[in-house]
């Protein structure tokens, strides 16, 4: 049942989701399956959950902001209830997941499970992104994966992206163990580089380039300068559409001076 969480949750798009009955879907019945299961292990945790006093105190922020809005009267009770509801379960995963891997093969199995349903989804961008044509960037051709049918969800893939990106990177870089693990790493490293790229999100540029830098610096001296390198250097090897979308972060306003666009600016006030 865990394994079935990590397919679906970033596929559901691809998959039945609607049960037919208000506040039930295939992702709540997965969900319930897979902390029952996790319930009946005869393992259990010596320990308690990492961060669970913080979470819990989330979840009441979240609640007591959801009565304050019920009390003056703001939107709509359902979908509110709904809103409330999707924000709590995602976060409970947290805990599926931790009481579920409490050995290293379990742990192993979800890990490469995790990875190949990334690898997966970053090929899907590269299609669309391909299929899309990459000479030129068009706001229209972004790439969303299996998180859209179209451009809305762009943002939202390319953060996904760059959140696994480093997971395989730590793979290529520190496993010591097999080769051809680390081969397979570098081919998922390419792929949501790639995946990435299609998705025209310059957070997402930003998060990978950052955590490329990071784990470059944590391997030694040399290979942060070759990153150095080739991020500032990076017109030369990224596709044009992809050059196009960064060069756009600036503009010149008509005093000829250079401005950030209303799309990067508006980042500032959301961060």
């Amino acid at each position: 049942m865990v394994l079935g969480l990590i397919i679906y949750v970033p596929n559901q798009l691809h998959f039945p989701n609607d049960l037919g009955l208000k506040g039930l879907n295939v992702f709540n019945v997965l969900f319930l399956l897979a902390l029952f299961v996790t319930w009946l292990r005869s393992e259990k945790s010596s320990s308690p959950t990492p961060l669970k006093g913080r979470f819990i105190f989330f979840f009441l922020a979240l609640a007591t902001a959801f009565f304050i809005a019920q009390m003056r009267g703001d939107g709509d009770f359902i979908d509110d209830l709904t809103y409330l509801k999707t924000s709590i379960f995602y976060i409970l995963l947290y805990f599926i997941f931790y009481h579920a891997a409490q050995d290293v093969r379990t742990i192993r199995t979800l890990f490469v499970m995790v990875l190949f349903v990334a690898f997966v989804a970053g090929l899907e961008a590269i299609k669309e992104g391909l299929d899309y044509g990459i000479g030129h960037y068009k706001e229209t051709h972004r790439a969303s994966g299996p998180f859209g049918f179209d451009y809305m969800q762009a943002n939202r893939a390319g953060v996904f992206y760059a959140i696994f990106l480093p997971l395989f990177l730590t793979v290529f870089l520190f496993y010591r163990s097999r080769r051809i693990v680390r081969l397979l790493a570098l081919g998922g490293t390419i792929v949501l580089t790639a995946a990435i790229f299609f998705t025209y999100s310059r957070q997402s540029y930003f998060i990978a380039a950052f955590i490329l830098l990071y784990l470059l610096f944590r391997r030694g001296i040399l290979l942060p300068l070759l990153g150095v390198v080739l991020l500032l250097n990076y017109s030369l090897w990224v596709p044009d559409s992809a050059v196009e979308r960064v060069e756009e972060t600036k503009k010149t306003d008509q005093w000829g001076q250079e401005q950030l666009d209303e799309s990067t600016e508006s980042r500032f006030v959301i961060w």
